[in-house]
């Protein structure tokens, strides 16, 4: 995970650094914008202004974070600010991070989210209310800023005593840290997240065999709550494919000393590529997941598809079917009333 954004301005670098750093750099729109639109679909959308939803927003927050320190820090890498100094250099990565640890957060909060919608869907709307989320965004937010950007901005190595100054994760932070308390808070992280989607995916399973969600709105009502944490499912998924190489090399460094340093180093660079891959990947899925949200997506960028358009002409040929038949229906029983006083 080495936080090496760009690896310009140094004589050294070869072809398959600048390659790297151009796939990051063509990134940074994808990821700002992308996630940009999410920030703006749930906040403008009424239907998706609720818990779950809210804590999607802040992962689309974190991702674009990441897109936005990219920007920044390839130029402090080209004018070789991460190489001389020492903070500039911590943060680079430490940073990155902290977003990291963020989403995960997140992600485990989606899946608390989900449990308590399905296993106490009668409790869900007070447990789970619009203030509760926001002050639990907060504190994650502040828990992630304090354990990976305020320790290791305080309790970090030195640059090597050497011509060369190499800005790498590795080097800079404690081995201790990295061993003691970073990996494992991951994996362990990791593994109650896969731990409640299994449960959650037990228990709407087991909801799905009984009477009560043959009614329509016990059904609707279930299906919504899948179609969410399915879409956090898949999120996590993506999340972990993309930061499980940089997790297992960091293991490999902390732990062994089987593969020396500058193999490790070479590897970081493309597995902290795929971090940004992960974040430009994200708005695609709430798009490919959510109805609501690519709704949202249309209306904030202006796009009438023929779908809307159809759906109008079809409401206002049923309200004319309706108009015509309720205007049959009133002259049937004026003519009865007729006949009836005729007869009289």
């Amino acid at each position: 995970m080495n936080m090496n954004l760009t690896d310009i301005g140094t004589g050294e670098s070869t072809n398959n650094d600048y390659v790297n750093t151009g796939v990051r750099v063509a990134l940074i729109f994808p990821i700002c914008f992308g996630n940009s639109l999410v920030i703006a679909a749930i906040r403008r959308t009424s239907s998706l202004r609720n818990p779950a939803h809210y804590l999607v927003m802040h992962l689309a927050i974190a991702d674009m974070i990441v897109g936005l320190l990219v920007l920044v820090y390839i130029p402090l890498k080209v004018q070789n600010a991460l190489d001389t100094y020492v903070y500039v250099c911590v943060f680079s990565f430490s940073s990155i991070v902290t977003t990291a640890m963020a989403s995960t957060l997140f992600l485990l909060s989606i899946a608390v989210d989900r449990y308590i919608s399905i296993a106490s869907p009668l409790r869900y709307t007070i447990m789970m209310t619009s203030s509760r989320v926001h002050r639990a965004s907060i504190a994650i937010w502040l828990i992630s800023i304090s354990l990976f950007l305020v320790i290791p901005l305080i309790w970090h190595n030195d640059f090597d005593g050497g011509t060369r100054k190499d800005c790498d994760l590795l080097k800079m932070n404690k081995r201790e840290y990295l061993a003691y308390f970073a990996v494992p808070q991951f994996v362990c992280l990791a593994a109650v997240i896969v731990g409640l989607y299994c449960r959650v995916f037990y228990i709407a399973h087991r909801n799905g065999n009984r009477r009560v969600v043959t009614e329509t709105r016990a059904r609707q009502r279930l299906n919504s709550n899948l179609k969410i944490f399915q879409m956090a499912a898949i999120i996590f998924g993506f999340f972990g494919l993309c930061w499980f190489p940089s997790l297992v090399l960091m293991g490999v460094y902390v732990y062994s000393d089987t593969v020396p340093m500058d193999v490790l180093t070479k590897a970081y660079k493309y597995a902290s590529s795929l971090v940004l891959v992960n974040s430009a990947l994200n708005p695609a899925i709430y798009t490919w997941q959510s109805k609501r949200i690519r709704r949202a997506f249309k209306k904030l960028l202006h796009i009438k598809t023929e779908r809307f358009a159809n759906g109008s002409s079809v409401r206002a040929g049923r309200y004319e079917s309706q108009s015509h038949t309720e205007s049959s229906i009133s002259l049937t029983l004026n003519s009865q009333r007729s006949k009836a006083r005729t007869a009289l």
